[in-house]
């Protein structure tokens, strides 16, 4: 059963990693996958952080330490726990797989997608304060699992797992901040 999961995995891989490869994908996903690291986006978020504060200045604070707390966690439970537990090998680092790697070459283990738990933990949190953007945060928090798979860092089940968990970590974390009344 494990290898026919494994081979429906490296086989979705295939699909999304090359043949739906094109130059718009192959500009749009690297950059996405990597869009928190870029100076002009750290500068909108900057800019949005000042006006939020400007307006809502306590909220605003209990929202980002929430969410704050809420990624540590999740990254911990991913990047600390499960990844040390699974120890699952990246494509980039198979050589049977082929993988065509439009990121840097991560050597860590792949299994469960950090990017993908971490985004979705920040898109549930994210929704419950502005539910009237919600979708636009799950969306964002799909493009990034996509684009890890279609970056060649991440098997298709890495991603989807990772929004599982990131989806019921944020969860967790939202009731937690719930029942404290911290918000």
């Amino acid at each position: 059963m494990l290898k026919i999961i494994e081979n429906i995995d490296w086989w979705l891989f295939d699909l999304i990693n090359k043949r739906f490869a094109n130059d718009l994908f192959d500009a749009f996903f690297p950059y996405i996958t990597n869009m928190h690291k870029k100076i002009e986006i750290q500068i909108l978020i900057l800019l949005i952080l000042l006006f939020w504060f400007w307006r809502q200045k306590k909220k605003m604070l209990k929202v980002l330490l929430v969410l704050t707390l809420s990624l540590a966690f999740s990254d911990l439970v991913t990047y600390r726990i499960l990844k040390q537990a699974f120890q699952r090998t990246r494509p980039n680092n198979l050589p049977e797989i082929h993988a065509i790697v439009r990121d840097n070459h991560p050597k860590k283990f792949s299994f469960p997608s950090n990017h993908a738990t971490n985004t979705m933990t920040g898109a549930v949190i994210l929704a419950q304060v502005f539910p009237a953007a919600r979708w636009a945060f799950f969306v964002y928090a799909g493009l990034i699992a996509y684009s890890r798979v279609y970056s060649g860092v991440h098997f298709p089940f890495d991603v989807l797992a990772g929004l599982f968990i990131g989806y019921w970590l944020g969860k967790l974390c939202w009731f937690v901040t719930k029942k404290t009344k911290f918000l």
